[in-house]
């Protein structure tokens, strides 16, 4: 039987209109190369796209090494984080003006990414690179394999209108499939302040 992953690419191929699937990615074919080379960075894209429950993931942080003089601690980015969501300090309500600030640059030493902030004992909210399909769920795979779709299909000789309307169709997938994500969550009430938030973004 076929793995998770060529199934989400036999989707996404489906999508493109091909006659056509595969059952590795090993094959001798230029559906199982497009789907190879552009299944890891597509994924990990959509991932980045929105706080994906089954993705989220809080660490706490160790800092490390001198900080910039305009802050007070500087944090290893963990290795498998594809995009910070917040910094958790016991309240998840807040202002705008409430959230606790960061700056993110390299490292410095060619091994990954630091934060920069002036929180003590941080612990860093974020999407982590969730490599395992089999945890997906079935909204995450639908916009994900309209996404790789819309990547593979200009390489597979698609025309370029259609290759148009995948990309439309896999954006607003994805947004559709966030906003289900979301609601599915049972989220604190927000004050009445417009400017308050009920996330950690």
């Amino acid at each position: 039987m076929a793995s998770a992953e060529i199934r989400i690419c036999n989707l996404a191929l489906a999508v493109t209109r091909s006659s056509r699937t595969i059952e590795t990615f090993d094959e001798d074919t230029v559906e199982a190369q497009v789907c190879e080379l552009h299944y890891a960075t597509t994924r990990d894209l959509v991932l980045s796209a929105a706080d994906w429950p089954f993705a989220r993931k809080r660490v706490a942080l160790v800092a490390e090494g001198t900080p910039p003089a305009e802050w007070a601690y500087r944090y290893r980015i963990p290795s498998d984080c594809i995009a910070p969501r917040g910094i958790e300090d016991g309240l998840v309500v807040r202002t705008l003006d409430e959230r606790i600030p960061y700056a993110i640059e390299n490292a410095g030493d060619g091994n990954g990414l630091v934060l920069l902030m002036n929180q003590e004992a941080a612990v860093l909210i974020y999407t982590m690179q969730a490599k395992n399909p089999n945890i997906y769920p079935a909204v995450f795979v639908e916009a994900f394999s309209w996404k790789l779709a819309s990547v593979i299909a200009r390489p597979l000789d698609r025309d370029l209108g259609l290759c148009r309307e995948l990309l439309q169709t896999a954006e607003a997938m994805i947004g559709r499939a966030a906003a289900r994500s979301f609601n599915q969550e049972k989220h604190p009430a927000s004050p009445s302040s417009p400017h308050f938030t009920t996330r950690l973004n």
